[in-house]
Order: structure tokens, then sequence, then C-alpha cells
């Protein structure tokens, strides 16, 4: 796999989409010597994706799996195609539109204009 691909843009969406679901980035900030800040990085990405609903618990389990398939640290994991992430997405969406979901992307208004948003992107 080459090193530049569309699972790079499809990893720092899943990283955009996990600050908007919890508030926090989700990978803990190292600061330091470059070497020594990498030494921390390398292995907490190698590492299974962090949970979404641990920091947020009306997040629902299908919409976690969305996120933490973006996040996967092989890029083979990885949704390979924008085209299947935006229909989970819609899947989702809808579900919490029809109230066929035991949670929510985001609860409150928020949610709506998140899921709006990220709607829109995704249709242009």
């Amino acid at each position: 796999m080459p090193l530049l691909d569309p699972s790079g843009d499809v990893y720092s969406l899943g990283v955009i989409l996990y600050e908007l679901l919890t508030g926090r980035h989700p990978f803990t900030y190292h600061a330091g010597q470059v070497k020594d800040v990498l030494a921390k990085m390398i292995p907490e990405r190698q590492a299974p994706p962090p949970m979404v609903r641990r920091h947020n618990r009306a997040v629902s389990p299908a919409v976690e799996a969305i996120v933490r398939k973006c996040l996967e640290p092989d890029p083979a994991r990885r949704y390979q195609h924008a085209r299947d992430l935006k229909e989970d997405l819609e899947r989702q969406l809808e579900k919490q539109a029809a109230g066929g979901t035991s949670g929510s992307l985001r609860s409150g208004r928020r949610a709506s204009q998140v899921g709006a948003a990220t709607t829109r992107a995704w249709r242009r």
C-alpha cells in the first residue's frame, strides 16, 4: 500500500468525528523532543482505536464502530472508499431520525447540526 492514499483522509475524518462526538482528541498529546514523542506516539497509534462511548454514552454502538473503523491503524481495515463511509453514516442518520437506534450521534440540537453538515458535505 502506498504511503499516501485516500485511507489517510478517512483516518483524519475519524479523528474529527471522534473529537465532535467526545469533545477530546482520540490520542494523548505528547510534548518533548521529536524522537521521544514519536517513541510514544507510534505504539499508541498502532493499538486498537479508542472507544468513543467511554466518553459519550449517548453515541450508539453502530456510530462508535464507524468512527473506530476510520481510526483503524491498518489502512487496509479502514473504509476503502469514502462512498462506503458515507453510506454507513447516512444509514445511522436515517435510523436516528426514525427513532430506531439506542443512542445518537450526539445528544440534543448539536447532533442534528453535525449530522446535517456531514450529510451536506458528503453529497457535494
